[in-house]
């Protein structure tokens, strides 16, 4: 089990924040601490899944479909083909 999916369990299983979520409002001031940080880990986890979608879908169209858009006939320039290979490095590195 990845950090990720650590984060994703504590956030589910935290007592207090899903007494929160069912409609209990009655709650000390740590209680109110507690429900914020579970907010602010879930916005995260759910905004890191949202990045990952982005760069899976900019390196599919990297990887398949860059070409055929650009691809004139002509010899591929390489520039093109130099900042292909960039891109992809650096989104395999962020994935």
């Amino acid at each position: 089990m990845n950090y990720k999916e650590r984060l994703r369990e504590y956030v589910e299983n935290d007592e207090i924040y899903t007494e929160y979520k069912s409609g209990k409002y009655d709650m000390s001031d740590f209680d109110k601490f507690c429900i914020e940080h579970c907010k602010d880990i879930e916005c995260l986890l759910n905004e890191n899944e949202e990045q990952k979608e982005v760069i899976d879908k900019t390196i599919e169209y990297i990887e398949k479909d860059m070409w055929n858009t650009l691809d004139d006939g002509n010899t591929s320039c390489y520039v093109i083909e130099r900042a292909e290979e960039e891109l992809l490095s650096i989104l395999k590195e962020v994935k």
